[in-house]
């Protein structure tokens, strides 16, 4: 059984053992924080039935209250939907969301990146279009049960070369995108399309080219105004304080990469991590 090391983050307080180290991290960190990972984890999976329309093609999970949400690959040609939901307890089939198409209530290439909120009795989530540039607030119970998207709220255009988008208070939005000073983080007004403020995460502008290489699952823990960048072709994690715009790099490996080894690197194995 493969073994993976899990980073189960504290966004409130991070403790770490071993020793710091001065180190070369691209990412606008002063030290890169070497740990010793404190449980090694062998996963043991349980297989989980679907008879009843199962989940083909799915690029990610998410919890959500009662129900489990899967992802479609947007290129898929199986699906003309993008998320399927079913019952967490008795893994029935409740229905297929987000319709794709250029029609009313569809969109081309939507992303879930694991944010939503409670609403009187309702779920809602924020989906990204990114073909469209849009970020939607969409009312989960209701599409379910409705069998037909019911979009709750439509933010204003992104700014091009959004790559992921996360709502932040209000008509703020938390956006990362690629601009000529490379890749950041910013508040963005969506009401009056203004940048508010940005936090650039690299000390190199890695460029269109390179992006892939610096690919992370970002969460945000607004409550402590933090980010947390598990990289998915590097073994760090980034964590961005937005409210005292800190940074802090941790990898479980001492002889980190350079930056001239990081675009020599193939992308040839993924880090797998689970956020709790």
């Amino acid at each position: 059984m493969r073994k993976l090391f899990i980073f189960i983050i504290f966004i409130l307080a991070i403790t770490y053992s071993s020793c710091q180290r001065k180190g070369q991290t691209v990412f606008l960190s002063e030290n890169l924080r070497f740990v010793q990972p404190d449980t090694t984890i062998h996963l043991n999976g349980k297989l989980l039935s679907f008879e009843d329309n199962p989940p083909i093609g799915m690029s990610n999970i998410n919890c959500i209250d009662s129900f489990l949400l899967f992802s479609l690959r947007f290129q898929s040609k199986d699906s003309s939907y993008f998320l399927k939901a079913y019952n967490k307890f008795n893994h029935k089939f409740l229905g297929n969301l987000i319709s794709k198409g250029n029609g009313p209530d569809e969109f081309l290439s939507v992303v879930y990146r694991d944010q939503f909120y409670l609403s009187g009795d309702s779920i809602k989530i924020y989906l990204h279009d990114l073909s469209r540039e849009q970020l939607y607030a969409i009312n989960l119970t209701s599409s379910i049960f409705k069998t037909k998207t019911e979009i709750s709220k439509e933010f204003g255009k992104l700014p091009r070369w959004t790559l992921k988008a996360f709502h932040y208070q209000d008509s703020l939005l938390l956006l990362k995108r690629i601009d000529n000073t490379g890749l950041v983080y910013e508040l963005f007004n969506s009401q009056k399309g203004e940048k508010i403020r940005q936090f650039l995460l690299y000390s190199v502008n890695i460029g269109r080219d390179n992006y892939d290489k610096f690919n992370s699952i970002d969460y945000l823990q607004f409550e402590n105004q933090k980010i947390a960048m598990p990289m998915m072709f590097m073994n760090q994690v980034n964590i961005l304080d937005l409210k005292d715009a800190d940074n802090i790099a941790i990898t479980t490996k001492k002889n980190h990469p350079s930056w001239d080894n990081i675009k020599k690197k193939e992308n040839s194995e993924l880090n797998v991590y689970y956020i709790d």
